[in-house]
């Protein structure tokens, strides 16, 4: 009943979400990698979401 609920709540936040897949740790790595690497040396003040389009009111 549990494994039952847990995948139709699965279902429900996949459909919440723009890209209809769960983000990965990495991509939250990814994003801090290059944010502290030369090739962000231009970027300032700047809110980045890593959020797969999901927005949270």
């Amino acid at each position: 009943m549990i494994e039952e609920t847990m995948k139709i709540k699965r279902e429900k936040w996949l459909e919440e979400i723009p890209m209809k897949r769960f983000g990965k740790p990495e991509y939250i790595a990814d994003m801090a990698s290059f944010l502290a690497s030369d090739k962000a040396c231009w970027i300032t003040g700047q809110s980045i979401h890593v959020n797969g389009g999901i927005v949270t009111p």
